[in-house]
C-alpha cells in the first residue's frame, strides 16, 4: 500500500424518533386532560457529519435538524395556545490544520443555512416570534499547554 494514497471522506448519520407523551390537566376543569408530547422533545432529531481527515487536517460538514416541539404549556386555555418552536435545519462547517503538535489553527462556521428560530402558538399560522442570528464563525490558533 503507498503512503500517498488519498482516503476517501467518512460519513456519519445519526436519526432519534422519540414518541413522548403527556397528560395535561386543564385548570378549572379536572376531568379535561390535554394531551401533548413532553415539553422540549422533539420527535425528530437527526445530524449528519461529512468530515475528511489526513495528516494533519481535519474538514467537517455538519447538518442538524431539530422537529417542531412544544415549548409552553397553558393550562388554563389548552393546546390551542401552547407555544411551539418550529423545526429547523441548520449547516455547520470546520477545519483545523495542525502546525505542530501542540499547535493548531482552526476555523469554525456556524448557521451557514441562516435558518432562523420561530415560535407559534398552536398553529403554524400563528407566528410569535421569529429570531435570526444569521451566519457566524471564528478563527484562531489553539496551543494545547498539556501534551
Amino acid at each position: 500500500m503507498c503512503s500517498n494514497q488519498v482516503s476517501p471522506p467518512k460519513v456519519e448519520v445519526n436519526y432519534s424518533f422519540i414518541d413522548s407523551k403527556t397528560e395535561v390537566p386543564r385548570l378549572g376543569n379536572a376531568q379535561l386532560m390535554d394531551k401533548t408530547s413532553l415539553p422540549n422533545q422533539s420527535k425528530h432529531l437527526f445530524n449528519t457529519i461529512l468530515f475528511y481527515e489526513r495528516d494533519r487536517m481535519m474538514v467537517r460538514l455538519a447538518g442538524n435538524y431539530r422537529g417542531s416541539s412544544v415549548e409552553t404549556i397553558n393550562q388554563q386555555l389548552g393546546p390551542d395556545f401552547y407555544i411551539w418552536s418550529a423545526a429547523n435545519f441548520t449547516i455547520d462547517a470546520s477545519a483545523t490544520f495542525s502546525v505542530t503538535k501542540r499547535l493548531k489553527a482552526f476555523v469554525e462556521l456556524n448557521n451557514l443555512s441562516n435558518s432562523p428560530v420561530e415560535m407559534y402558538m398552536g398553529d403554524k399560522r400563528r407566528l410569535t416570534s421569529s429570531e435570526s442570528y444569521g451566519r457566524r464563525g471564528q478563527a484562531g490558533i489553539r496551543l494545547d499547554i498539556l501534551k
